[in-house]
């Protein structure tokens, strides 16, 4: 009876401790049931308690170790066991490290599957991650589908925004008239503009895709063969993944390299924010496939609905030049081409400007046009399901 009452009040522990977890973004990750169990599996009842005392706000090494009550050497043991967990992040206020609690998504959930991987339990956490996913399949039915998806139109906001590798450039036809500039705000930074930015602080982190690992120890591996090494993090986020042994700091000559090689393989460069919210720093860019991303993947695997802020919409400029051959099909990341009778379709509904297209196609059917938006992706029927 004893250790039920123990194990019960842990688990009110960890129940509290992911909701303040969850509070360090604004947006909210559903406390299902297979977080705390994924938790509880890797946390010691001294990191529980040390991270209800840390709660919200952030703490140099001194204020830390003193609110741990641990001698030098075992709040040190204890602090890197919670970076290394994905529990902590490093931040740094003039040039001194400070440690504040990672929410859920971005931050502890990715940290996760990187423990697993150094410490080869791989498998196993990828099991337990794709355990949080699961019990969110049986929503997919009618009416819950529905009423999932309206909610979505109105009330879910962009959290990451989908951007080329470089703007796209511009054709003038000479004798033509050429359009005033319209009042639409378009993003400031480019994928390109980023690592100019961060290269230049020599603060770009790689390390190996995160969701090309879980797939892979789930026996489903990528389908586009990409790279490993292609997750990019930023400033503060990019040291605590350096920190912690998971990836390396790369120079913006070897990071644009990198995206180049990664575009012609077919990935969507995502970028995400701090704290969930476009208009602060950003924290990281996403470099994956519609297979193995732990979002598009999950979309077309009709687990979720999603949402991105684009600045770019995809047109296809001359239809006539179309040979049918589907290989802007095959890289659309939401599924809004298709072919019939030999020539494209597109749903332009459902674009969200990640380039791929007009990046692939033989015969220059697609330009990308500069469009500043939101776009919803309902999640689908099952008969209508990518991949399984």
């Amino acid at each position: 009876m004893a250790s039920v009452t123990t194990s019960l009040r842990r688990k009110a522990k960890i129940w509290s401790l992911a909701r303040t977890m969850n509070k360090q973004n604004i947006r909210l990750i559903p406390l299902i049931p297979g977080i705390i169990d994924f938790m509880n599996v890797t946390l010691t009842d001294a990191e529980i308690d040390f991270l209800l005392k840390v709660g919200p706000r952030s703490y140099n090494f001194a204020e830390a170790a003193a609110l741990s009550r641990l001698p030098e050497a075992g709040f040190r043991e204890l602090l890197e066991g919670l970076l290394q967990k994905g529990f902590l992040q490093i931040q740094e206020k003039d040039g001194v490290e400070h440690y504040l609690l990672f929410p859920i998504v971005v931050g502890w959930f990715e940290f996760q599957i990187f423990y697993g991987m150094k410490t080869q339990k791989a498998g196993e956490f990828a099991r337990m991650a794709e355990g949080i996913l699961n019990p969110v399949r049986k929503y997919n039915v009618p009416g819950l589908r529905g009423l999932i998806n309206f909610g979505g139109r109105l009330a879910q906001k962009s959290y990451q925004r989908v951007e080329p590798l470089s703007s796209p450039g511009r054709k003038i036809v000479v004798g033509q008239t050429v359009p005033a500039a319209d009042s639409r705000i378009y993003p400031t930074k480019t994928v390109t503009d980023l690592i100019e930015e961060y290269g230049s602080k020599n603060t770009i982190g790689t390390a190996p895709c995160i969701c090309r690992e879980w797939r892979k120890s789930l026996n489903d591996p990528c389908r586009f063969n990409i790279p490993y090494e292609s997750c990019m993090f930023m400033g503060d986020v990019a040291k605590t993944v350096v920190r912690c042994g998971y990836g390396r700091i790369i120079s913006k000559t070897e990071a644009l390299e990198k995206l180049e090689e990664l575009r012609k393989k077919g990935v969507i460069h995502t970028v995400y924010h701090e704290k969930d919210d476009l208009s602060l720093p950003e924290l990281a860019i996403c470099n994956c496939c519609w297979d193995c991303c732990g979002l598009y993947g999950s979309y077309n695997r009709g687990i979720i609905p999603l949402k991105y802020r684009s600045a770019f919409i995809s047109d296809i400029s001359d239809a006539s030049l179309c040979t049918g051959c589907g290989k802007c099909v095959k890289f659309c990341p939401t599924n809004a081409l298709s072919v019939k009778d030999k020539k494209v379709l597109q749903d332009s509904r459902i674009c969200i400007g990640c380039g791929q297209c007009a990046f692939q196609c033989p015969k220059q059917v697609f330009t990308l046009r500069a469009l500043n938006r939101d776009v919803f992706l309902p999640i689908k029927k099952r008969s209508e399901h990518r991949l399984k």
